[in-house]
C-alpha cells in the first residue's frame, strides 16, 4: 500500500522503500518495474537493479534483487531483447540472475530453438545450471521437431551439460528404436544417470 501510494509522488522514495522493506512478495515489486519502465525506459530498469544490493545465498530465493532482476528482466525482454542478454551475459554466475530468468532470455534470442540452446551452451555459467536450463529448452525442441532436436544435439562436443538432453533423447527413442536409445544413453557422462537410464530401457525389453 506505501509504495503503491509513493508511485504516485516520488518513484525514488518508493524505490528506496521497496528494497528496504523487502515488500517484494505482494504485487508492489511488480507495479514498482513496471512504473520505473513507464517513467525511465529501459535504462531506468537496469540501472535499478543495478543498483540494489545483493543480500546473499543465505536468502536464495527471497532475495529483493533476484526478484527485481527478474521482474525487471520480463520487460526489457520484451522492450530491447538485445540488452536483457546482456545483462545476463554481464551478470553469469551471478546467483541473483536465476535459472528461470536466464532460460526465458535465452528462448528470447531466435525463433531457431538450436541457436537458443548453442547461445546457452556458451553462456559462463556453472555446468549444472546449463545442464538444467539447456534440458528446459531441449525437451520443447524435442516435443515440436524430433528430428531437428536429435541433430542439433548430434552435432555437439558431448559432455556433462547435455546429459538431461541426451536422456531425453534416449527416452524418446526407446518407443521405435531400442538399440539407438541404449546407444545415445551410454553418451551420458554421469555414471549415476547413465546406469538409470539404461536401467529404465531394459525394463521396457
Amino acid at each position: 500500500m506505501i509504495v503503491r501510494e509513493l508511485l504516485t509522488r516520488d518513484l525514488d522514495q518508493a524505490i528506496a522503500f521497496s528494497d528496504g522493506e523487502f515488500i517484494w512478495w505482494n504485487a508492489s515489486i511488480e507495479k514498482l518495474a513496471a512504473e520505473v519502465g513507464k517513467q525511465r525506459g529501459v535504462d531506468g530498469l537496469l540501472r535499478w537493479i543495478d543498483n540494489v544490493e545483493y543480500c546473499g545465498d543465505e536468502v536464495s530465493e527471497l532475495d529483493y534483487k533476484k526478484v527485481a532482476a527478474r521482474t525487471a528482466l520480463a520487460i526489457v525482454i520484451g522492450e530491447e531483447p538485445g540488452r536483457a542478454r546482456s545483462w545476463v551475459i554481464a551478470n553469469a554466475g551471478q546467483p541473483y540472475a536465476d535459472g528461470d530468468t536466464i532460460q526465458r532470455i535465452a528462448m528470447a534470442v531466435d525463433e531457431n530453438p538450436g541457436l537458443q540452446l548453442t547461445w546457452l551452451a556458451e553462456l559462463p555459467i556453472g555446468a549444472s545450471e546449463r545442464r538444467d536450463r539447456i534440458a528446459g529448452i531441449f525437451s520443447g525442441y524435442l516435443s515440436s521437431d524430433l528430428d531437428a532436436a536429435v541433430r542439433w544435439l548430434a552435432e555437439q562436443d558431448l559432455g556433462p551439460i547435455y546429459d538431461l538432453a541426451i536422456q531425453q533423447v534416449a527416452d524418446a527413442a526407446a518407443e521405435f528404436d531400442r538399440e539407438g536409445a541404449r546407444t545415445w544413453a551410454g553418451e551420458i557422462s554421469d555414471e549415476a544417470l547413465r546406469a538409470a537410464t539404461l536401467k529404465r530401457l531394459d525394463l521396457l525389453e
